[in-house]
C-alpha cells in the first residue's frame, strides 16, 4: 500500500529525470569552452583570429582613454595590481611592540583576506603587506 517513502508508481521519479529541473550533469560546452573555441576561429572580414580582433578593439578603446578598457588591458597583460598597506604608529616606529603592531594590523585589515608575510623587495620595505585589490572569490561562483 502506498504511503510515506513509498509513493504510487505514477508519482515516483522516472529513470533519467532529475528531481529538480536543470540539475544534474551539464550538457554541452560551458561558456568559457565556447569562448575559447570561438576565439580560435578566423574572422571572415579580417582574416585574423577572433582573439586578435578582440585584442585590437580593446587596445583601440584603451588608447582613447576609456578607463574600463585600460584596466582590462592592464589586468590581462600584467596581472591585477597588489594593494599595499603601510602599518605605522607615527614618525618613530622603533617603539612599537609586537602586540601593538599585531593589533594595528588587525584593525587596518578587518574584513580583508591578506597574505600575512611581509614582502621585502625593490621599493617595498619591511612592515608592508599586500592586501587583495578585490574581494576573494567564493568557490562555486566563478
Amino acid at each position: 500500500m502506498p504511503g510515506p517513502g513509498d509513493p504510487p508508481k505514477e508519482h515516483q521519479f522516472k529513470p533519467g529525470h532529475a528531481k529538480i529541473p536543470g540539475s544534474g550533469r551539464p550538457r554541452g560546452l560551458t561558456l568559457s569552452q565556447c569562448l575559447r573555441k570561438i576565439s580560435d576561429e578566423i574572422d571572415p572580414e579580417t582574416g585574423k583570429l577572433n582573439v586578435e580582433v578582440i585584442a585590437e578593439a580593446l587596445v583601440k578603446k584603451a588608447k582613447r582613454g576609456e578607463a574600463k578598457h585600460i584596466e582590462v588591458f592592464r589586468d590581462t597583460s600584467e596581472g591585477k595590481p597588489v594593494e599595499r598597506i603601510r602599518v605605522s604608529k607615527g614618525p618613530d616606529e622603533s617603539h612599537i611592540t609586537d602586540q601593538e603592531l599585531e593589533s594595528e594590523m588587525k584593525r587596518l585589515t578587518a574584513g580583508k583576506q591578506i597574505d600575512a608575510e611581509p614582502i621585502v623587495d625593490a621599493g617595498v620595505g619591511q612592515g608592508e603587506i599586500p592586501a587583495p585589490s578585490s574581494p576573494p572569490a567564493i568557490p562555486g561562483n566563478a
